[in-house]
């Protein structure tokens, strides 16, 4: 039979093991959090880009980008750039701006 020191010496080594095996499991947990925040971040950023160049585009600020060799188009490109019929206007805010609004609750503007 085992003496009693043995066994606590056991159940010690036991828990000890399944505690590291959790704080493994938790690392990992957050290590794949982080890696998924990180990449949702980048794709934010790409498509915060791609929007501010769409919306350059339609504004005129920049000439529409031309296709990339070897992309295959559906239509003829029309080699002509299209005339903006009349102009967009587009009510960018600035980040100065943004701190004098003071923000208006529905409850206030019921009233």
């Amino acid at each position: 039979m085992i003496d009693s020191g043995t066994m606590i010496l056991l159940i010690t080594a036991l828990t000890g093991g399944i505690c590291v095996l959790c704080l493994y499991s938790v690392y990992g947990n957050v290590i794949r959090h982080e890696t998924t925040l990180h990449d949702l971040r980048n794709r934010v950023e790409l498509l915060h880009n791609q929007q501010t160049v769409h919306l350059a585009e339609l504004t005129g600020e920049i000439a529409p980008e031309s296709p990339v060799e070897g992309e295959i188009l559906d239509e003829e490109p029309n080699p002509e750039p299209v005339a903006v019929q009349e102009p967009l206007e587009i009510n960018a805010v600035g980040a100065k701006d943004q701190s004098s609004d003071e923000p208006v609750s529905s409850a206030t503007s019921a009233a």
